[in-house]
């Protein structure tokens, strides 16, 4: 097994019965940890670009004994290669992954959802909730709030950004995508491992990854908002801004931090010292495997 290290998380997510596609599983890895393609294609993970990619497991993992992806098998451009899993849920109020990739490509990552009966008789047949995310050649955690999504919608006009009502129903599938000009080469496979969920009375134990990054405040904010984490033991981050394709706009800080408390002022601004538009920003936390994820909104 070729395992970068081992998280050791308690499990957000209780149930009986084992993990099917129907049930929570007792383990939060049970998601992830199958011997067989066979059992994580009879679990629920299907792949989302047709015959041009497969289902893949793998002993390169970061907990257990494996994980789960999708490789490419043929050579294609601008199409969507992604992995999907069913899941079960009703009131997840945070996401928690660990991601590894051959590309540092924008990713996003989709919990679709049956629209509300309102949003039925307004003619809205699919609903989610997604994050980008760069993808890193090496495991990193992933951690992202509900409340940091952005919300989508289909009608008959096509997919909406606004217009509809942002709430929670019952999950349909979590999807991995990502679409790229530079398409993808034969071979190409990215991983999944770790996935768990947590819901309104649990949350995901960032502090015992040793930080606890907090939601920005004030939210939405002019000109800027205050950035506060915490560290268990000395560590070295870094805390940048994206903008929500994923585009590198400014890193605030980048060393090696204390164990304590630490707060970060971000006045709206890029590194040229620009001041940004109106608009979604993305505060990572980021370094030696972790990446937890805040939505910034600027308004004038």
């Amino acid at each position: 097994m070729n395992c970068c290290r081992v998280l050791l998380l308690g499990t957000l997510l209780l149930g009986a019965g084992s993990a099917s596609a129907g049930t929570i599983p007792e383990v939060a890895d049970s998601w992830t940890e199958y011997a067989t393609v066979a059992a994580a294609e009879a679990d629920g993970w299907v792949r989302t670009c047709g015959l041009s990619q497969v289902i893949t497991v793998s002993d390169d993992c970061c907990v257990g004994d494996w994980s789960v992806g999708c490789r490419a098998i043929q050579a294609y451009w601008c199409n969507a290669f992604g992995l999907e899993k069913q899941i079960p849920l009703t009131s997840v109020s945070q996401i928690y992954f660990s991601h590894i990739a051959p590309w540092s490509w924008n990713f996003s990552v989709r919990l679709y959802m049956q629209p509300t009966a309102n949003e039925a008789s307004q003619g809205v047949t699919e609903k989610y909730v997604y994050w980008d995310f760069m993808s890193q050649t090496s495991w990193t955690d992933n951690s992202f709030d509900i409340a940091d999504g952005t919300w989508s919608w289909r009608d008959a006009e096509g997919w909406q950004a606004y217009g509809y009502e942002e709430t929670l129903t019952e999950m349909v599938s979590i999807q991995w995508s990502f679409c790229s000009y530079f398409g993808v080469s034969v071979g190409d496979e990215m991983l999944i491992d770790d996935l768990r969920f947590a819901t309104e009375e649990s949350s995901i134990p960032t502090a015992a990854l040793g930080v606890q990054f907090s939601a920005p405040w004030p939210n939405p904010s002019n000109p800027g908002a205050t950035l506060s984490f915490a560290v268990e033991e000395p560590r070295s981050l870094q805390l940048v801004i994206y903008d929500v394709a994923g585009n590198r706009l400014r890193v605030l800080a980048d060393r090696r931090f204390e164990a304590q408390e630490h707060s970060v002022f971000w006045n709206g601004r890029d590194a040229q010292g620009r001041a940004l538009p109106a608009g979604t920003y993305l505060a990572c936390l980021e370094g030696e495997g972790l990446r937890l994820v805040h939505k910034v909104v600027l308004v004038q």
